[in-house]
């Protein structure tokens, strides 16, 4: 139950020593890949910091129990960001809870709380993401905002906005996206945002949501 508290605002709190960037016309750079890192029982204050937890590159990253507050982005995925597990995840009054970006994939959040944030995990492009459980609270723009990717699968979500805002966006660039028995409370409308025209995502057991196309 250590805190760690950022004496000004960083680029990251936590990140890889090696930040080489990948080659031209490569999305990550192997030679400074890290696997098999464990983080447990800690509490992040970013005091503003750009990034909590920079997980670019990084792969089988087993995190439990862990906070990260007042940062732009809480946690970050790149790269070969990969076979990452998180447990009881605490992240608040962040801009962004968390970010999937290129190379993210087989990745699975179970439980834990997103609140006080803009956007509470925004996926920019990702595949083979399981979500389960996880509460989306006070939340002033989107839940979940799924940009670009495939395979994404939320799981018995529950949403509760500071007022009328988007729960879950999906994006006309998404090909394969399950929400199953999202849960609705305060202010937040009882409504899911498809741009795939249906295509790109199935809504099972919905709790009276409306599904809308964008």
């Amino acid at each position: 139950k250590s805190k760690i508290h950022a004496s000004k605002a960083l680029p990251a709190m936590l990140q890889r020593p090696d930040l080489t960037p990948p080659p031209d016309g490569i999305h990550y750079n192997e030679t400074t890949r890290i696997n098999n890192v464990r983080i447990t029982d800690l509490d992040f204050n970013g005091e503003g910091s750009t990034i909590g937890l920079d997980l670019t590159n990084i792969n089988y990253v087993w995190m439990q129990n862990v906070s990260v507050s007042n940062c732009k982005t809480g946690i970050m995925l790149a790269e070969l960001g990969m076979y990452d597990v998180f447990i009881n995840l605490a992240i608040a009054r962040c801009d962004t809870g968390i970010e999937f970006n290129i190379g993210s994939m087989n990745n699975n959040i179970f439980g834990g709380i997103i609140s006080v944030c803009k956007t509470g995990i925004l996926i920019n492009t990702t595949g083979q993401l399981n979500i389960y459980g996880i509460a989306f609270d006070l939340f002033t723009e989107t839940g979940l905002d799924f940009r670009k990717g495939d395979h994404v699968n939320l799981h018995y979500p529950w949403f509760d906005s500071v007022e009328p805002a988007i729960p879950v966006k999906i994006g006309p660039r998404v090909t394969g996206c399950t929400v199953v028995n999202p849960r609705f409370s305060g202010p937040t409308p009882k409504v899911i945002e498809d741009g795939t025209d249906g295509k790109g995502a199935v809504i099972i057991n919905t709790n009276e949501a409306v599904k809308s196309t964008l």
